[in-house]
């Protein structure tokens, strides 16, 4: 090292010893150092001066309080620009600089540093300034040799100190953290807990407790989900991609009668299924690993002692963050009493469909025989009944002049009632038929269907004051022989139980719900009482008497009969009249054909 770098280097000591003083706002303390710097012979000159170039401290007390000048240096003026330049310098940059002057017999070196604290400074003063004058012309080989041997002195007590510092931070911070890392480290490998102990009440004492604290709970937390996992009503498992067991819970391990040690790692999940089973596992793990997911698979497995478990299964993928394939998540539950349930159901099930089998093809012959009695009595009363009703309009005819009044009155009577049951028997036969006479459907129009009826029902009673209203267009899917029997029926009655108002009002539409259209026929005559509704399409059920409104009482039976046949529905609302109060009737009735 050259006596250039030596004598900067003494320099920039000052500046430290000089900038500690100052921090500490010590100025007497710095002022001495100056005053002690005195006895070095080889420094003409050292000076502190503050942002204004005064003289804060000197090596020579009488400069102190002065402005600076080149003579307290003992140089010459000559030199004046050039230690002002280099002040304002290192005031801007904050470093320091050394030059010799012209004739090389001094060296002069400058150093900023902080400036003691007035009142109402806050924070570090900055703009001092560290001058000092070194005598070159001195022997320089000694001052060479006392630079050594205080950078000597200075370098072993740094090292000391660096010593020092180095094994109190082991003590108190590194090997504190090395042992609470190893802890962590520990316990993220799934160790048990392990509680570092620290009493001392610093940070990392704090930082300890917290993890001690967390450690703790984290694994009690761990417990109770483990002990959920083993222990849950129905069978965990994870396996890897070529289908080993991973993990599997105790619930499952029972229900195989298998250990965990004999499981996991050592049997892979298709080496316990049944060929049915084995099967499917292969058509759906591959698929399953791509898509990530499997819903309600059913699976027979082989248990330990051979044994089938069936199963079904759901399970999850879980990947990596390039999405391939790590393992799976699987949930199982055993089915073996569900299956149970499934086959006594089946069974009762077959058992019930052969009985209703059965009881189909005993009614079906009760049926036809009913059906043949009903046809084979019908044919045998028409006889008597039409003779019935013969002789009595042959004693009416020729015979009129024997019989009295009342006489008259009686064969009469006779004569309606023999009608009426003809009348009967004839529309309990076209019931008859109606459930079981082949459905021909084809497309309907219901509206002209129902102008056609209104028009025959006019030229029938002429002075009837009726008016109709048909909405126009209505076509629905049907038989058209038996969908204009409903018609003729509603129609009919809506005509006949408006037959004692003057005038009438009679009405054929359709109306739009939401999933269904709905028809109905809607008349403004006696009405009827809604507590009775469920009568109406009963057979031989009637709601007023035959010398009310005349009819047999099947006309509604046969268009329940007809609608069902079709697949729709049939029902009424209504109110009766009321003459006393003034009061109207209505009826409506609705149906529905899919």
């Amino acid at each position: 090292m050259d006596f250039k770098k030596n004598q900067t280097l003494q320099a920039a000591r000052i500046q430290s010893e000089v900038q500690r003083w100052v921090l500490r706002n010590d100025l007497e303390m710095v002022q001495s150092i100056f005053a002690e710097l005195g006895v070095n012979t080889d420094l003409k000159m050292s000076l502190f001066l503050d942002e204004k170039n005064t003289v804060l401290a000197a090596t020579r007390r009488e400069y102190i309080g002065r402005s600076l000048k080149v003579e307290y240096l003992g140089l010459d003026t000559i030199n004046n620009g050039k230690i002002i330049a280099a002040m304002q310098m290192a005031r801007q940059t904050m470093r320091g600089s050394s030059w010799f002057t012209s004739d090389r017999n001094e060296l002069i070196a400058c150093f900023p540093t902080s400036l003691p604290l007035q009142s109402g400074d806050l924070g570090v003063r900055r703009g001092g300034m560290i001058l000092v004058c070194y005598d070159l012309r001195l022997e320089k080989t000694d001052s060479l040799h006392l630079i050594k041997n205080d950078f000597l002195i200075y370098f072993t007590s740094i090292l000391i100190i660096m010593l020092v510092l180095s094994i109190s931070m082991h003590f108190l911070i590194t090997r504190r953290l090395e042992r609470l890392k190893s802890a962590m480290t520990d316990f993220a490998s799934g160790k048990a807990v392990i509680e570092y102990p620290s009493r001392l009440g610093d940070e990392i004492s704090h930082l300890v407790k917290r993890f001690n604290e967390m450690a703790t709970t984290i694994h009690k937390t761990m417990e109770e989900i483990q002990d959920l996992y083993n222990h849950a009503p129905c069978g965990y498992h994870s396996l890897d991609a070529t289908g080993m067991f991973m993990r599997i819970n105790d619930t499952e391990l029972s229900w195989l009668g298998y250990t965990r040690e004999e499981i996991v790692g050592k049997i892979k999940f298709q080496d316990l299924l049944t060929p049915k089973g084995l099967i499917l596992f292969q058509r759906e793990f591959p698929s399953f690993k791509e898509r990530g997911w499997v819903h309600n698979l059913d699976f027979e497995m082989s248990r330990k002692n051979g044994t089938i478990l069936p199963v079904v299964l759901n399970a999850t993928a879980i990947k990596d963050a390039n999405g391939n394939f790590v393992m799976s998540r699987s949930v199982m539950h055993d089915v073996t009493e569900r299956n149970k349930a499934e086959e006594k159901i089946r069974n009762l099930n077959q058992e019930l469909e052969q009985r209703v089998e059965q009881r189909t093809t005993q009614l079906v012959a009760a049926n036809k025989e009913l059906e043949t009695f009903a046809y084979s009595v019908a044919h045998d009363l028409r006889t008597p009944l039409r003779g019935i009703d013969g002789f009595s309009q042959v004693l009416l005819e020729d015979y009129q002049n024997k019989f009295d009044k009342q006489g008259k009155a009686y064969l009469h009577r006779v004569r309606s009632a023999a009608q009426r049951m003809a009348q009967l028997i004839d529309d309990l036969l076209n019931l008859s038929r109606i459930s079981r006479s082949e459905m021909n459907i084809r497309d309907v129009h219901l509206s002209e269907m129902a102008h056609e009826i209104a028009d025959n029902l006019h030229e029938a009673q002429p002075k009837r004051q009726a008016v109709f209203v048909i909405q126009e267009g209505i076509k629905v899917m049907g038989d058209g022989r038996l969908l204009r029997i409903v018609l003729e029926n509603l129609i009919g009655n809506a005509w006949k139980f408006t037959s004692k108002h003057s005038t009438a009002r009679i009405e054929f539409g359709m109306q739009q719900q939401i999933d269904s259209v709905r028809y109905f026929i809607r008349d403004d005559g006696a009405g009827f009482d809604m507590k009775y509704s469920q009568k109406l399409f009963g057979a031989f059920q009637r709601l007023h008497t035959t010398n009310e409104f005349p009819g047999s009482g099947i006309g509604l039976a046969t268009v329940q009969r007809i609608i069902h046949r079709h697949g729709g529905k049939v029902w009424a609302e209504g109110e009766v009249e009321n003459l006393s109060a003034d009061k109207a009737g209505w009826a409506t009735f609705y149906f529905t054909i899919p």
